[in-house]
């Protein structure tokens, strides 16, 4: 009885950690689950990911083994070779360094590029997904889309130089974004930072918007019966030739 009450009172002062030693010794006894960890270029294929340790290699082998709750956490940046599509509603954590035993230790930003032509970066497909701590920059098919009837959270991140709408809401979709800038993309249609199919719903909070062009909203283009809310965010620059 004794050992369970100690076992209750870590998991309850232990935050979601990759630091392997006091987790592997909760996990021992508990269910609690750890954070699967990306090490980009220093992980291992085979995983399992529990831990720094035993780091994956890649994001896609990261998310191929994640399930619906799943926190992942990645250190290094990323260069995709083409489209990746997550199915699973995780929560992805950028800019770490790899020896973090607590997810606010994180302070930078993991680069995500793409050396395919043309390529979206990631297409969302699930519901909830959450992407904090990146920077999405040249691609020729825009950062992330988010599909039809899905919602994530995107934060504390930046979308730079995309050949398209860095990012598009498909009809019903939902996108909270805190704490992210837009810089210099180009659509050559409608949204160069954002665009939103139908009745989406995109909140935009301590955001900043710069120096995007498109046809229409050279920052944002929202279509049919969608709502957009904006607090404390700012816009320079932005053109739009229509």
């Amino acid at each position: 009885m004794r050992t369970k009450i100690i076992i209750i009172m870590l998991m309850l002062i232990t935050q979601m950690s990759c630091f392997n030693d006091l987790n592997d010794l909760i996990y021992e006894f508990s269910d609690f689950k750890e954070p699967i960890c990306v090490i980009i270029g220093g992980g291992s294929a085979a995983g399992p990911g529990r831990g720094w340790a035993q780091a994956y290699d890649t994001l896609q082998n990261a998310l191929s083994h994640a399930s619906d709750g799943d926190e992942i956490w990645v250190a290094g940046d990323i260069d995709l070779s083409g489209s990746y599509t997550i199915n699973t509603s995780v929560s992805i954590y950028g800019g770490f360094r790899g020896d973090e035993a607590k997810r606010e230790d994180a302070g930078g930003r993991s680069k995500v590029t793409t050396s395919a032509t043309p390529s979206q970066l990631f297409m969302f497909n699930s519901k909830k997904i959450i992407m904090d701590g990146f920077s999405f920059s040249n691609s020729s098919g825009g950062a992330l889309q988010i599909s039809e009837n899905n919602e994530a959270i995107v934060s504390n991140s930046d979308f730079v130089n995309h050949t398209v709408s860095a990012v598009i809401c498909q009809s019903y979709t939902k996108l909270n974004l805190f704490g992210c800038n837009f810089n210099g993309s180009l659509a050559g249609t409608d949204g160069g930072a954002i665009q939103c199919y139908s009745s989406v719903t995109l909140n935009i909070s301590n955001s900043i918007f710069k120096n995007n062009t498109a046809n229409n909203g050279g920052a944002i283009y929202c279509a049919n019966s969608s709502k957009l809310n904006v607090i404390n965010s700012s816009f320079q620059n932005n053109n739009a030739s229509t």
